[in-house]
């Protein structure tokens, strides 16, 4: 099935992010438990849990690119997991005193997710492929 372009370019750039958040996380989960055994001010609870919440969020991300590229439904409940996900994460680390700079990269993900599954078209086919009419009044 031939894919059309915008759509090619979107899953790109959400996979790239989502390597991009991923390693983040992991760095940010083990940096900030680190931290937290030295007694640092940036370490502690929150850092780990928005470091986890990070890698978490790339991984729904990875199964998200991986069922729009083959068209499955349930896409758009990976979609909204990882954007929720990478959206509190993002308020976790702007919390802690990360800069707006350097949270665009999960922001833009998450809206391009966001604005991908709430698409007209992909609702529709997401509907058709679901739920099928129980009978059919005058066709036969």
């Amino acid at each position: 099935m031939k894919r059309p372009m915008i759509m090619i370019t979107l899953l790109l750039v959400i996979l790239f992010a989502s390597f991009v958040y991923f390693f983040r996380g992991l760095a940010l989960a083990l940096l900030g438990g680190i931290a937290s055994k030295v007694g640092a001010q940036a370490g502690g609870n929150l850092t780990i849990l928005a470091g986890m919440l990070m890698a978490i969020s790339a991984v729904c991300a990875w199964a998200f690119v991986n069922a729009v590229w083959n068209f499955k439904p349930w896409a758009r409940a990976y979609g909204f997991f990882a954007a929720s996900f990478a959206l509190v994460s993002v308020m976790f680390n702007l919390a802690q005193g990360a800069t707006f700079i350097m949270e665009v990269t999960s922001i833009i993900m998450a809206v391009c997710i966001t604005s991908y599954s709430l698409m007209y078209g992909v609702q529709l086919r997401a509907i058709r492929r679901n739920y099928s009419p129980v009978a059919s009044y005058g066709h036969s």
